[in-house]
């Protein structure tokens, strides 16, 4: 149960921090990978680790009202879920790779004043693409939120997310907050991630902060080549960590942003579930991780492309 939470809050921030944090980022290419850590009371010494290359593109759209601005976001990654000496598997080393292809229409709309109203839905594939596509590769996933800037100092904001990523619909209330002043930057969306940033020299063209965010993912797969320890077809993988660390941002140009985040990566979870509901389940010590991005940035307007 605590896995699907934080997995909930996963899909959580891909929506919200789509529609919120990145709402100026045009394409971008990013890298990440989570050390190899033991698997805790593994009797084989299992040894676990990960590595997701990942991109996207976004289309913005302008209404002729000049309110209202369609956010058309493709999204693709490729995650590979690496297994050491693991007792499920005939192989002393297993790659389980899998897919992730996302498409986002977003709208964001000017209410008037100070308020903007943010609606999207993510159609999400999820799958190891070995056999042909059904119902169980896609998932869903819906947000309806509120944001306000109050002042050039604080912007909040507020509303629900709905997803089925794990079969029943769920429905999950949303935070935000964004405040600035000076050199300093924070921007929170609870319960999903906390991100600071300093700015650095006169021309702030580098950052450095801290961050804590959720990560995982949700895969279909079709694969029956296990040990006498799983009997049945395996048709799930899940997996969740919570990562904290460092973060660079470095503004090369106007529109290029590097990005670098690092640290620990903690509360690493795994889950199989076979055809029959069975789940075997593996939670791997605490471990290093980082990720680098590449990121096109629509010009800014004076305020920074990192916020």
């Amino acid at each position: 149960m605590q896995t699907i939470k934080t997995l909930l809050l996963l899909s959580l921030a891909l929506t919200a921090n789509a529609l919120l944090a990145q709402g100026f980022q045009l394409a971008g290419v990013n890298y990440s990978q989570h050390l190899k850590t033991k698997v805790e009371d593994s009797p084989t010494g299992t040894e676990l680790e990960s590595k997701v290359a990942s991109a996207f593109v976004r289309l913005p759209m302008k209404f002729k009202n000049q309110k209202t601005v369609l956010l058309n976001t493709l999204r693709y990654a490729r995650v590979q879920q690496i297994a050491h000496n693991s007792p499920l598997f005939l192989d002393a080393k297993r790659t389980s790779d899998l897919h992730l292809v996302s498409y986002s229409p977003m709208l964001i709309h000017s209410l008037g004043g100070k308020w903007k109203l943010l609606a999207g839905v993510t159609p999400t594939l999820a799958s190891d693409l070995k056999e042909g596509l059904s119902s169980d590769d896609f998932l869903l996933q819906a947000s309806l939120l509120a944001s306000a800037k109050l002042n050039e100092k604080w912007t909040l904001g507020g509303g629900a997310v709905y997803t089925t990523q794990f079969g029943d619909p769920w429905f999950l209330p949303a935070v935000q907050l964004r405040y600035r002043i000076d050199k300093h930057f924070i921007n929170v969306l609870l319960p999903s991630y906390v991100n600071y940033l300093y700015r650095i020299g006169q021309s702030e063209k580098l950052r450095l902060g801290i961050r804590l965010e959720t990560n995982g993912g949700n895969f279909n797969v079709i694969n029956s080549d296990y040990t006498e320890l799983i009997p049945n077809t395996i048709n799930k993988i899940i997996y969740s960590r919570v990562n904290m660390g460092a973060v660079v941002n470095l503004q090369i140009t106007e529109t290029i942003l590097l990005e670098a985040f690092g640290g620990l990566g903690a509360a690493r979870k795994f889950k199989l579930r076979d055809e029959m509901d069975k789940v075997f389940k593996a939670d791997a010590e605490s471990g290093g991780f980082f990720n680098i991005g590449v990121i096109l940035m629509a010009p800014s307007k004076g305020e920074g492309g990192a916020d």
